[in-house]
């Protein structure tokens, strides 16, 4: 009686131990559906689908990639993203990482500002000053 039950856990483990690829590999064959066909439909490239069904994400690039594709692939066929990132986070040895930029980076330099409005007040001056002279000119 024990034994029957180790076994039954034993399968439960291998299901458990299904990669990425072959989950998506599998739901995408009992649905019928051809890879090139859901490539045109989700707008991913094939060959990056083809690089999730065979667990090959270092071919995808950044994981936000992988994870973007994981997504749209798993919801159209049905699969829980969650369950999906389950088993990506199992198979690859990645962390988040939180990057930010090692200083602060200005869009606008201060000064940059200060010249171009200096300039605007010149530019408006100058303007005034020759519409008043083109209209008091006695010609």
């Amino acid at each position: 009686m024990g034994d029957s039950s180790e076994r039954e856990g034993a399968a439960d483990e291998r299901s458990a131990a299904v990669s990425v690829g072959q989950t998506l590999s599998q739901a995408r064959l009992s649905q019928g559906l051809l890879l090139e066909d859901l490539a045109a439909e989700l707008r991913i490239e094939a060959k990056q689908l083809l690089a999730l069904e065979q667990d090959q994400f270092d071919k995808i690039g950044v994981p936000v990639f992988v994870k973007g594709y994981l997504r749209q692939y798993g919801q159209r066929l049905g699969l829980s993203y969650n369950d999906l990132l389950a088993l990506y986070y199992r198979q690859v040895d990645t962390q988040e990482v939180d990057i930010r930029p090692s200083r602060t980076i200005k869009l606008r330099d201060d000064r940059q500002v200060t010249v171009w409005v200096l300039a605007m007040v010149a530019l408006a001056v100058l303007v005034v000053f020759l519409a008043v002279w083109w209209l008091n000119d006695p010609a």
